[in-house]
């Protein structure tokens, strides 16, 4: 019995000092390697590694190499690097990069080593980014006058950038997002989709001196079953200290055949804009105050042909309206109802109760459509005069 315990004890030193030396040795090969690596650099703490991952990302630098102090590697994995686009803001991160590895190296002094991915050649990448920031330059020093108020700067860099760009239908269709979605597309290419419109605002405020963030998350559509096309952006912007959702893709669209520059996404609560989309809460600041809101400051919808469109809010709005484009024998109104109601806007009825008193002989023909999303209708009216 005492032979067998003395052979099962040497077995388990054996064990023991194979698995000591093997680990021993990954250790000194560790070292060893992390001491071959060059151009380290050095992080105090998790804020100063998160600017020099940021700072790699915006110089598409193909990898970095970072010693942290106070390692622990429950902190600084795979997925804080993924996490650094909302914690510092490096813009480049959701759409440029297409695969990032992390290794570490070393036990005393680990270091991680980062190797990026990118969806296209560094060099192509920094010369389009060079063009744009140019180009963003040029906008705003076109469009920004010096005694306009933040929100004025934001409406009318979102009028330049709905006026200048199209959305690209045909490739959403497709499912193609790596195409035309980026601030290149947007302000070169004029031809973008949600990405590219958010990213093209944003470094137009931020050259204009507004804070301004993007966002991503998904669109609420239960028909929609391609959970791809699901995915949106957007941004929120900072107007005297108070965060607002803004939707420019959504403000460049089409009603009745006619392409409009609109403003029902033009900051907006969390209130108001969570009926059409979700986004993780956690990762951006609350958006509450309506004080800057398309509602409160009365911004008019606009055709690309200049053609102003009207807010209505109550019936004696629509009645006074008309009645104004009658009297005035004007051929064309366009009206935007707002929390419209069924059954209580009768175009028809309103026409004839302002021209039959006055026997005024005309005729006229309306169409109308109505945005479920947001709960708005809009009429467009043509009036003939006898």
């Amino acid at each position: 019995m005492k032979k067998v315990l003395k052979r099962i004890i040497k077995v388990i030193m054996v064990i023991f000092i194979t698995i000591v030396i093997f680990v021993v040795g990954i250790c000194i090969h560790g070292e060893i390697k992390a001491k071959e690596i060059k151009g380290v650099k050095e992080a105090k703490d998790y804020k100063e590694f998160c600017e020099i991952v940021k700072s790699s990302i915006i110089n598409y630098d193909t990898s970095v190499a970072i010693r942290v102090k106070n390692y622990d590697e429950s902190i600084y994995n795979i997925d804080l690097i993924k996490e650094i686009e909302f914690s510092t803001g490096a813009e480049t991160f959701e759409y440029n990069i297409k695969e990032l590895r992390v290794k570490e190296y070393g036990v005393l002094n680990p270091i991680m080593k980062i190797d990026f991915k990118y969806t296209n050649d560094p060099k192509e990448l920094k010369r389009k980014d060079d063009i744009v920031d140019k180009k963003v330059k040029e906008i705003v020093s076109k469009v920004i006058k010096k005694d306009m108020k933040d929100y004025e700067k934001e409406k009318v860099l979102q009028d330049y950038l709905v006026k200048n760009c199209k959305y690209d239908k045909d490739s959403f269709n497709k499912g193609i997002f790596n195409k035309n979605n980026d601030a290149y597309s947007a302000l070169i290419n004029k031809f973008s989709m949600c990405q590219g419109y958010s990213q093209a605002m944003k470094k137009l405020l931020n050259e204009a001196g507004i804070e301004c963030k993007l966002v991503f998350g998904t669109i609420i559509d239960e028909k929609e079953k391609d959970k791809k096309k699901l995915g949106h952006a957007w941004n929120m912007v900072k107007i005297d200290g108070s965060y607002y959702h803004l939707d420019v893709t959504w403000n460049d669209t089409e009603k009745n055949h006619k392409e409009y520059n609109r403003y029902d996404f033009f900051n907006l609560t969390d209130e108001q804009i969570e009926k059409t989309r979700k986004w993780d809460r956690k990762k951006y600041p609350r958006c509450s105050s309506k004080k800057y809101t398309w509602k409160t400051l009365n911004l008019k919808d606009k055709m690309k042909d200049g053609t102003v469109v009207e807010n209505i809010r109550n019936y004696n709005e629509l009645y006074n309206c008309i009645r104004r484009v009658i009297n005035n024998r004007e051929n064309q109104i366009s009206l935007k109802i707002i929390d419209y109601k069924e059954n209580s806007y009768d175009i028809d009825q309103v026409v004839e109760n302002i021209a039959r008193p006055q026997n005024i002989g005309m005729s006229w023909k309306w169409s109308e459509s109505k945005d479920i999303k947001t709960n708005v209708k809009y009429i467009d009216c043509k009036l003939t005069y006898k």
